[in-house]
């Protein structure tokens, strides 16, 4: 983390800071430091569902489960 200013921060520089530091947290945070990296495992993974069925029908039913729990 930055070191304490001297001076506090306005209140449009913290909202800034937090939002700046809020992008950066999570998966999304990690895919734009890594979207090489993200983007061959993302291939990889629809690979390996792909082509096998039982991960296909498991990863159909919960995207069903997720898409109409919703509603």
């Amino acid at each position: 983390m930055d070191p304490d200013p001297t001076e506090p921060l306005s209140l449009e520089e913290a909202k800034d800071r937090l939002r700046a530091a809020a992008r950066d947290t999570g998966p999304a945070g990690w895919v734009r430091r890594h979207p090489r990296e993200a983007l061959a495992l993302a291939l990889l993974g629809g690979m390996a569902v792909g082509n096998v069925p039982v991960a296909r029908e498991t990863l159909v039913q919960g995207l069903v489960r997720i898409l109409f729990s919703r509603a």
